[in-house]
């Protein structure tokens, strides 16, 4: 469990360094901390029910030259805020924070959720807050949080991870985030927070993309941030916290900066979060990797990279199969068989993906922006057999053109929209969707669909 990495962690530091003292307000079981006080006896102290003492004591031991690990929940440090803020922040003293069971953890219900801790922590001067995504992430934070940082946030999930090898190559600085992803277009980059960043990023493997990987929560990567100014779109993913905290960092420099495209956040709602599995939490709050997915953004980049891609492709496979067949090698019956078979298979493939694109209405652009998601569709009536009577709410405008994505009678249908005047955020217009194409036929504002 993440608990047992910087429980090894903290054994292994304090074998090599005696200025070293484990503090835990009752929850030496939970943060798996036994071997660390059976071993560790006059430097470990679990002071009961008594988070505030907790840091209290650790800012005394800090002014009087000790290094203090407090291995605490999130959810209980929250009851030491004053003194996080009072005697350690504001003396600025050395002190690591492991902040046990961070974000969602599942059946232990509304009083246990860890996920404001990041919204005020980040808001108070001096303190370094951190999450890792492996255990190279933890190995590091954890050996830099001794470097006269101050006070130093590690927060972690309830959880496991699998992967338990440390790479001795990997390097990290302290205030930098790793680009896990590059991309050849400046259209998304993502800023993504913690372990699920890796799930999420499988999933995204073939959407053209820059990917950060923001270890350090506070201080946020000036360098990456003005990186991020050249890209049309950011994408910010915290399953474990609130808006309140990172996500709201990011969006206010990026606002100081003077970035002009699009933002969008996948965080934990400010509400009190009802009990149930942490997968069920995530699905509530659209956070699974495959629902973030989902979302226009990363939709409209695949299927414009699979359109622009397709042209090229099938022409290689024509090819491909013009030689075969016009080769002066004599091939066996077997040779034939076996590249037919791979020929109509992946020709099958892309054709799909081009009796998709031809339901485009009258040709219009392969060039996608955006789709309409189904929260945004408000009503869909059948008038007839072949047609279908929709509502939708224009959540965002992309230069002067919508791009709607409509699923009807099994087939996609993809309508590009061209404003004759603003359209404001939020615009509701009605469409009548049919086999061949799309009308409007209620509409405030003018707009051209085609």
């Amino acid at each position: 469990s993440w608990s047992k990495i910087f429980s090894t962690f903290l054994h292994e530091k304090m074998a090599t360094d005696e200025k070293v003292i484990a503090i835990s307000p009752a929850t030496l079981k939970g943060s798996e901390l036994e071997e660390v006080f059976a071993d560790y006896k006059g430097r470990a102290f679990d002071v009961g029910i008594c988070e505030e003492h907790a840091a209290t004591m650790s800012s005394s031991l800090a002014v009087s030259g000790y290094h203090p690990v407090v291995a605490i929940y999130s959810t209980f440090m929250q009851r030491a805020f004053d003194e996080i803020s009072h005697d350690i922040a504001r003396l600025k003293v050395n002190t690591t924070f492991l902040v046990d069971r961070s974000g969602l953890v599942g059946a232990d219900g509304e009083t246990h959720m860890g996920i404001y801790d990041e919204s005020f922590l980040v808001n108070t001067p001096n303190c370094v807050v951190t999450i890792p995504s492996s255990i190279d992430d933890a190995n590091a934070l954890f050996n830099e949080s001794f470097n006269n940082h101050g006070p130093f946030f590690i927060r972690f999930p309830r959880g496991f991870e699998s992967n338990l090898k440390l790479d001795t190559n990997y390097k990290s600085t302290f205030g930098k985030w790793n680009v896990k992803k590059d991309s050849t277009s400046k259209n998304i980059v993502v800023l993504a927070v913690g372990p699920l960043q890796n799930e999420l990023l499988k999933h995204l493997k073939d959407v053209d993309l820059k990917f950060y990987n923001c270890l350090y929560v506070n201080p946020l990567d000036e360098d990456a941030l003005k990186d991020c100014l050249c890209y049309s779109n950011v994408v910010i993913y915290n399953p474990y916290a609130t808006e309140g905290g990172f996500a709201n960092s990011v969006i206010s420099r990026l606002s100081e900066l003077g970035y002009k495209g699009n933002i969008k956040s996948f965080v934990i709602a400010n509400e009190f979060i009802k009990q149930g599995t942490v997968k069920e939490q995530l699905e509530k709050q659209n956070l699974l990797p495959e629902q973030v997915k989902a979302h226009d953004d990363f939709y409209a980049e695949m299927l414009a990279q699979e359109t622009k891609e397709l042209p090229d492709y099938l022409a290689e496979l024509d090819k491909e199969k013009n030689e075969f067949e016009n080769s002066k090698k004599k091939h066996s019956a077997k040779d034939v068989a076996e590249f037919n078979e791979k020929y109509e298979k992946l020709s099958k493939d892309k054709k799909d993906l081009v009796a998709k694109l031809d339901t485009i209405v009258n040709g219009a652009s392969h060039e996608v922006v955006m789709g309409i998601r189904p929260e945004n569709i408000l009503e869909a009536n059948k008038s007839d057999k072949d047609a279908l009577d929709v509502k939708v709410r224009l959540s965002e405008l992309l230069g002067d053109q919508y791009y709607i994505h409509f699923d009807f009678g099994g087939k996609d249908i993809l309508s590009k929209i061209s404003a004759e005047k603003e359209i404001e955020s939020g615009s509701e217009i009605k469409l009548r969707f049919n086999k061949e194409k799309v009308h409007l036929f209620d509409v405030d504002s003018e707009i051209t669909i085609y």
